[in-house]
């Protein structure tokens, strides 16, 4: 699928959000490759999230953030502060296109990706994570006209555990049990899926095994955002 995990906020620790603590995002700008500081800026800040993120090691270099920054289809953005400068990052990617038909029309479905999205480890539950979740809606649904938005959340070590042993389970009713007391469990205890799923609408798609991140095995938990009019029909 293609879809690199996202991290917007610590799951545990860290102050509130309150008005009082928030940074304000004052520009959202799109990833200028031939700025050679800001994707060093990038790298530091991704590797600060690399339990959080796929594709990221301490051997990643700045050929690779410039090369995946150069792929076809892919869009990244910075969020910039007058004050903090580089505050935070995402990437959008896609779109996946499938047709099918609907009511005897031909409809055609288009699927993007949000993908690596940080926030300065030193800003983090300080706003940004919002401010970037509603320019990248903006982008995927108004802007770009895609029909979904999908994203995956990289779990820990504890519930990567929990998901494995209830995917071995041979009884389909209790495995999804599971899956759903599991993904109510998060939205009250990680703040990133609090980001997502509470405030910024995003809905429960499952769970996806088997993606590495610092060499571990890690559940990702999928979600998505679909757009008020899906559709769009072809004559």
């Amino acid at each position: 699928m293609g879809l690199e995990q996202l991290k917007g906020a610590p799951s545990s620790g860290g102050n509130p959000e309150s008005r009082e603590n928030l940074i304000k995002v004052d520009r959202i700008e799109p990833v200028d490759v031939t700025r050679t500081r800001g994707l060093y800026t990038i790298l530091r800040m991704f590797k600060e999230n690399r339990d959080h993120l796929a594709g990221i090691t301490n051997e990643t270099t700045i050929f690779d953030i410039y090369n995946y920054y150069r792929e076809l289809g892919r869009h990244g953005f910075v969020g910039l502060s007058n004050t903090g400068g580089l505050v935070g990052v995402y990437d959008l990617s896609g779109p996946e296109i499938t047709r099918t038909r609907r009511g005897g029309q031909d409809v055609e479905l288009t699927l993007g990706f949000l993908n690596r999205m940080c926030v300065r480890t030193d800003l983090q539950r300080r706003g940004v994570g919002q401010q970037l979740t509603e320019h990248a809606l903006h982008k995927a649904h108004n802007e770009y006209g895609w029909s979904n938005l999908l994203a995956g959340i990289v779990l820990d070590e504890t519930v990567t555990q929990r998901i494995q042993r209830a995917r071995a389970t041979e009884e389909e009713h209790i495995r999804d049990t599971i899956f759903r007391d599991t993904f109510n469990n998060l939205k009250e205890t990680d703040a990133r899926v609090k980001l997502f799923v509470v405030r910024n609408g995003f809905q429960y798609s499952g769970f996806h095994p088997n993606v590495t991140v610092g060499g571990q095995v890690r559940e990702v938990l999928l979600i998505s955002q679909p757009r008020s009019n899906v559709a769009t029909s072809r004559g």
